[in-house]
């Protein structure tokens, strides 16, 4: 990695009872992006990126959800890993009790990414499969330790240089860890037909989100067992059924309000709620605001 040229850069965002201090770090070959804000309830923050790279986004205190791309929600002390494409993305930001976030997010390029993990084809192929393009992991105390040091270490010029590019190895190396300690649980084994026949079951539930169904009635449509199904889903989308199923209605949901066509009542409909008011408690659950507060 060449840490040449890097540039500091900060940013201040301020409005009604938000206020969020960004600083970041560039060079050629990478980003560190540090976020530190308080907010009185949850907040939309929309982030656009010019380039296609390899992201991994830290919350540290609070927690992020993502409205226009699944599968990037992030509870606190976790992380996702993933590859970030030229788009924007519009997050809800969480804060913890005392009204407080902290994120630290790191970015390197594809050939960095591919280069440091050279030889690793399983997770290379986890993270740059077209259908699940997401890792995601608890934050432990070391991770912790070297992600704080991006931030406050004491060295300037070329020593910050060499101490910056080393850190992000390390995260990187320790992610993998994390990751293959995560692999090693007992997962089921998967048949081909066994895959094919859970990656029906999501087009299923993506095509049919309003209706209700359970477990049982996928895994007798699909022909395979409720247990395999269950742990099957999870481990190839990292998410289980039903919380893939709130995802996508609460997301479907948003883009609805957004467009500012149908009434709340109708919403509610669409995505699966018989009853409007439970409907604002899920969404307000999801996104920490109301509906009607929607944007």
């Amino acid at each position: 990695m060449n840490t040449t040229n890097i540039t500091l850069t900060k940013q201040q965002i301020k409005a009604q009872g938000i206020k969020m201090d960004i600083a970041k770090l560039c060079s050629d070959d990478f980003y560190i992006k540090y976020g530190k804000y308080y907010a009185e309830k949850p907040f939309k923050h929309t982030v656009v990126s010019n380039k296609q790279s390899v992201l991994t986004c830290n919350c540290l205190i609070g927690s992020s959800t993502t409205l226009n791309h699944s599968n990037l929600d992030i509870a606190q002390r976790s992380s996702v890993l993933f590859v970030e494409q030229a788009t924007d993305y519009q997050h809800i930001m969480h804060t913890n009790q005392n009204k407080e976030g902290v994120f630290i997010e790191t970015s390197v390029s594809k050939d960095f990414f591919y280069a440091l993990f050279e030889g690793e084809d399983n997770y290379l192929e986890s993270l740059f499969n077209p259908t699940n393009a997401r890792i995601h992991l608890p934050i432990d105390y070391n991770l912790v330790k070297s992600l704080n040091s991006l931030t406050t270490h004491p060295y300037q010029g070329k020593l910050a240089e060499h101490f910056t590019e080393a850190k992000i190895i390390e995260i990187h190396l320790q992610q993998y860890n994390n990751w293959l300690l995560w692999q090693n649980k007992s997962t089921p084994h998967l048949l081909e037909k066994d895959k094919q026949a859970i990656h029906y079951v999501r087009q299923y539930i993506e095509q049919y989100y309003e209706q209700d169904f359970t477990i049982k009635q996928l895994a007798l449509m699909v022909g395979i067992n409720q247990t395999k199904l269950k742990a099957g889903f999870k481990l190839l989308f990292d998410t289980s059924i039903f919380k893939y199923l709130h995802d996508l209605r609460m997301n479907i949901a948003a883009e609805l309000i957004k467009e500012n066509t149908l009434s709340v009542y109708q919403i509610a409909e669409k995505v699966g709620y018989k009853h409007s008011h439970h409907f604002s408690n899920a969404f307000k659950k999801h996104f920490g605001i109301l509906p009607s507060q929607f944007k």
